[in-house]
């Protein structure tokens, strides 16, 4: 129940528990909450809280001996048989009592961090010459400080990127249960294969132990090498069919094969109904894997980055009975080279997809929208000769969204392919991007074939050589020519490959280079009076999308 501050001059304040919400809105900027903090001891108490949440995050690298200080305060918060442990390790540190329990504030614990933080202090306290036994002391009591005295962890990010490292038995620290049965956020990370035996035995059981206690996690990340003996996979994997509420989950392993692939895929599928986004990476695919992917019904959207394709040469090619569908709206492959994965992917999301980037040449990709994906509003993808002659499918298409993009350095296209491209675009289509190696002349070809409803075009430039600019108002000129016969054509957006030798450009950032200085002013004048908007664009459509900031925390 809320309370009322009272002021030195008597009258009431603000409620104690609207404080903390206004805090909220504080808690990443530090100077603020430094000034709150200097109020009054209510206001101390709620800010130091804030402040301590996450101070690996706020003291971070770029911050240098910020991390020694942390590791300083919280070797004053150690226990007294902790304190002892340290000092017979050789570790020169005061008994003295803190201001606060600052270690009881904690939120996000970062093992990494906290890792280097150790390293840090030792270096600046001229310990760096101890032996290994004794920095694991050390390295051991202040772990068991955070996880185990801390008032319940919302994130935990295990692991760490360095040639030598322990995990220490953390399963025997006390109240480990109680502090992690609300975490919500996992993250399995660093180079596995760098722990010693022991080491690793250990990290296994506490995963082990954590599918027991965390069972309310929303957020998994694997992002590792292949360990020694494989045994952090089984107990990942139990980690995640014991799940409730799993919204993200995000795989990376290099080395990994198509057996591990496998089995990741089907212990994710318990959690079919709940989870909402799926990130793959650099691992190794073959249609076999994908079975358990049917289950899935309320994605949101499903990745695959440099993922590749097993050699099924030798293997029984078996198609996927569809007794029930995968039900996705976004799908992305980002690089990688996955074909017949990708065409059986689009075969079981069916009418479920709607959004579709492929950065890589499929053929037959427009025939198996046409065939399976009916409802794709939004595509993306790469073209050349290899799938050119399927490009008749995209006239009866639904898609409003398209970007076309060609293979680096192709120069394979002709002009008839233009034409064709120009002449088969949906009817539907309303924002069409092109980045074709096109020239002007190839570019007017394509605009008077096409007869979709276009609001917005963009259109990259390569300007490698100055010649490009010479000819860069006959990509406007067509554009113009276009928007005078289809009064919907609102806006082009224009954007560059390189910078050029051009003088007028040559001092400018292509960020800041804009229509004025690309186009001659005649024409540019001329263009405004039929196109509303002539704009630089901003956007890479074909960027790696960071699902990690649309996942719940």
């Amino acid at each position: 129940m809320s309370y009322f501050l009272t002021t030195q001059s008597g009258f009431s304040a603000v409620p104690l528990d609207c404080l903390q919400e206004i805090f909220q809105y504080l808690e990443n900027d530090m100077k603020s909450l430094y000034r709150c903090m200097l109020v009054n001891r209510t206001w101390c108490r709620i800010n130091i809280a804030l402040l301590w949440r996450r101070p690996f995050e706020y003291s971070g690298p770029e911050l240098t001996g910020k991390y020694s200080e942390l590791i300083r305060t919280y070797v004053t918060c150690l226990h007294k048989k902790s304190k002892t442990d340290v000092q017979s390790a050789g570790y020169d540190i005061l008994d003295q009592r803190p201001l606060f329990h600052y270690h009881k504030y904690l939120k996000e614990l970062d093992c990494d961090k906290l890792g280097k933080a150790i390293e840090e202090w030792e270096i600046r306290n001229c310990y760096t010459d101890y032996h290994d036994e004794q920095k694991n002391i050390l390295h051991t009591a202040l772990l068991k400080l955070l996880l185990s005295y801390c008032e319940g962890l919302w994130k935990l990010r295990l692991g760490r990127y360095c040639d030598k490292y322990n995990f220490p038995c953390a399963t025997r620290f006390p109240y480990i249960k109680c502090n992690l049965t609300n975490l919500r956020k996992l993250e399995v990370l660093g180079d596995l294969d760098c722990l010693e035996e022991e080491g690793l035995n250990n990290f296994c059981t506490f995963l082990r132990n954590l599918s027991n206690i965390s069972n309310n996690l929303e957020y998994i990340d694997i992002d590792t090498t292949e360990d020694k003996k494989s045994l952090s996979g089984q107990y990942l994997q139990k980690l995640i069919k014991s799940q409730k509420n799993l919204s993200f989950f995000r795989y990376n392993q290099e080395c990994s094969d198509i057996r591990k692939t496998e089995e990741f895929v089907e212990a994710l599928s318990h959690n079919a109904s709940t989870l909402k986004n799926i990130e793959f990476s650099n691992l190794t695919f073959n249609i076999q894997c994908l079975s358990p992917l049917k289950k899935f019904n309320n994605l949101e959207c499903m990745q695959f980055v440099y993922c590749h394709e097993k050699d099924i040469s030798n293997e029984t090619e078996e198609i996927i009975e569809q007794t029930s569908q995968l039900k996705v709206k976004k799908l992305i492959f980002h690089k990688g080279m996955l074909t017949s994965v990708t065409l059986e992917i689009l075969r079981l999301a069916n009418i479920s997809v709607r959004e579709l980037t492929v950065d890589n040449v499929i053929p037959d990709l427009f025939k198996h929208i046409y065939e399976h994906c009916p409802n794709i509003t939004y595509l993306a993808t790469r073209i050349s000769q290899k799938n050119v002659d399927s490009l008749e499918y995209l006239s009866a298409s639904k898609i409003e969204h398209l970007i076309l993009k060609t293979l680096d350095n192709d120069t394979n296209l002709i002009t008839k392919d233009f034409s064709r491209i120009g002449k088969n675009l949906s009817l539907y289509l309303n924002h069409l991007s092109l980045d074709l190696n096109i020239s002007a002349e190839e570019f007017s070809c394509l605009l008077k074939e096409c007869r979709s409803p276009l609001e917005s075009l963009c259109l990259k430039f390569d300007i490698k050589k100055d010649s490009d600019l010479e000819n860069k108002d006959g990509y406007l000129k067509a554009v113009m020519e276009f928007a005078k016969e289809n009064d919907s054509l609102k806006e082009f957006r224009f954007s560059l490959n390189n910078k050029t030798n051009d003088y007028s450009l040559k001092n400018k950032k292509v960020e800041d280079i804009k229509a004025e200085d690309i186009f001659s002013k005649d024409i540019l004048e001329e263009a405004k009076l039929y196109i509303p908007s002539i704009l630089r664009e901003t956007k890479e459509h074909f960027a790696y999308i960071n699902l990690n900031s649309e996942a719940l925390l």
